[in-house]
């Protein structure tokens, strides 16, 4: 659902909105808006996380800071210039 909602980033609100409807029948409204944030901040801090070991993982590839053994085939340094 937060992927149709375009002008909310990553769906912020919508999908919580959207879950919080077809689970307090279920579970209640209390239990269902705290699922909603649950599954956000789980999301979220995926998020991060892939963030900052792609991040780790690019900074090991730097010219000039030596190599570790590990190349990465992409980067995106060609678009950051």
């Amino acid at each position: 659902m937060g992927v149709i909602v375009v002008l909310a980033p990553a769906g912020v609100g919508a999908r919580e909105v959207t879950l919080i409807a077809l689970l307090s029948p279920v579970t209640g409204v209390r239990t269902a808006t705290a699922l909603a944030l649950l599954t956000r901040a789980l999301h979220t801090g995926g998020d991060l996380l892939l963030a900052l070991a792609s991040w780790g993982v690019g900074s090991r590839d730097t010219p000039g800071r030596g190599t570790t053994g590990f190349h990465c085939r992409w980067s995106l340094r060609p678009f950051l210039t």
